[in-house]
């Protein structure tokens, strides 16, 4: 993906995928600790 970071919108995209990242790894953590307790 080629954009400048200057646009809002290569902004929101970048937002948009790190947030995305982040609630991955919050289910995926919510996962293994669901898997652990039980």
């Amino acid at each position: 993906m080629v954009c400048s970071f200057l646009t809002l919108d290569c902004a929101n995209l970048l937002l948009n995928s790190v947030f995305a990242g982040v609630l991955q790894l919050l289910t995926l953590y919510a996962g293994t600790n669901v898997l652990v307790e039980a």
